[in-house]
């Protein structure tokens, strides 16, 4: 999987992660107009974990394909 294709199958959670991100810088003022404690600490954690889950994702993807490359350039070497 090249690097492309792995930012077009999740280019919804990049959109979410830059919604999360844009909560995070104005946490603050969003909790003082709705008056729901932690909006900012939460979104946080939230962006945290699906940045974690996306790095855990792009690992497997690269050794996935590094793999498969390899497996090709040995099967073409016979």
């Amino acid at each position: 999987m090249t690097a492309r294709q792995f930012f077009r199958r999740n280019r919804i959670v990049f959109l979410i992660v830059a919604a999360l991100l844009l909560v995070y810088s104005k946490g603050v003022q969003l909790t003082q107009l709705s008056g729901v404690p932690y909006i900012k600490e939460g979104a946080f954690v939230v962006v945290l974990a699906i940045l974690l889950w996306l790095a855990f994702s792009m690992f497997n993807a690269m050794s996935s394909a590094i793999k498969a490359q390899r497996k090709s350039v040995g099967s073409a070497a016979e």
